[in-house]
């Protein structure tokens, strides 16, 4: 059921495709950073999200963060922030910035 949901989530998202800067201020202005890291950037305390294979399809993406959402909703109570709130292209923004960061494929 969660992936049906984060299915419809992700196809609801749609829009142009994202921008790594705009997504870099995405994941500042929504403080993934509190709990995430993204190339050395971050508290570190949840994933680091640069090696993550979740990034490279929206639709993984949208999975990834509805699986562990219950988990992520009591990490943000316990420190008292905002819970993040992604308007517009935001979330195609946040996967093009993730994707800058994944380390490079090794050559064949």
């Amino acid at each position: 059921m969660g992936d049906v949901i984060a299915y419809l989530y992700f196809i609801a998202s749609q829009g142009q495709p994202g921008n790594a800067l705009r997504g870099r201020q995405v994941f500042e202005g929504v403080r993934c950073g509190a709990c995430h890291t993204v190339g050395g950037v971050g508290q570190g305390i949840g994933l680091d999200l640069s090696p993550s294979g979740a990034v490279r399809h929206p639709i993984e993406l949208a999975t990834a963060m509805w699986n562990h959402g219950a988990i992520m909703a009591q990490w943000v109570r316990e420190r008292q922030l905002p819970w993040p709130t992604f308007v517009g292209n935001d979330m195609a923004d946040l996967q093009q910035y993730l994707l800058t960061s994944q380390p490079a494929s090794p050559s064949r």
